[in-house]
């Protein structure tokens, strides 16, 4: 059971960072996105990294449940800040 849940987080966690990434570089020039930019960037890499680790069984010493959250929240963490920045941006 816990391969058939790894096979499938694995297609959020690297799609969804991927995307993070694009994203980040893509809004760079947007007026009022350069901090989500640069956080999209950041969080996206480094989810990518956490994704590749856990599909490797690489958990640094931290453990299944870790290297999981460390590969799937950075995409929660920008996703909040992108909606921050599109609020901020519609009240200017």
């Amino acid at each position: 059971m816990i391969v058939v849940h790894g096979l499938g987080v694995m297609g959020i966690f690297t799609a969804g960072n991927a995307g993070v990434l694009v994203l980040g570089s893509a809004t760079r020039g947007a007026p009022g996105w350069r901090v989500p930019a640069v956080l999209g960037i950041l969080a996206g890499a480094f989810g990518l990294v956490m994704a590749i680790l856990f599909l490797f069984n690489q958990f640094l010493g931290l453990g299944l449940g870790t290297m999981e959250r460390l590969a799937i929240y950075p995409l929660i963490v920008w996703a909040a800040t992108a909606g921050v920045a599109m609020i901020a941006g519609r009240r200017r």
